[in-house]
């Protein structure tokens, strides 16, 4: 839902620091909302900036939510 938004919104760039493990829709062979050749807008995305950190302060966060 985020990537759709962020095509629908016309943004022209992101940078996130890690991407979801399970279903990837940003970066995927398989399913890239971002660069999809169906949009009439494409994103540039940057990801993996501290990706360590921001992986052990989600893992981190969502132990503690359960």
């Amino acid at each position: 839902m985020c990537a759709g938004a962020l095509v629908h919104a016309r943004i022209k760039r992101v940078v996130f620091a890690t991407a979801q493990f399970r279903i990837k829709s940003v970066g995927s062979g398989i399913f890239d909302i971002l660069n999809n050749y169906r949009s009439n807008h494409y994103i540039l995305h940057n990801s993996g900036i501290l990706a360590k950190k921001s992986q052990d302060l989600l893992r981190q966060f969502f132990r503690t939510r359960r």
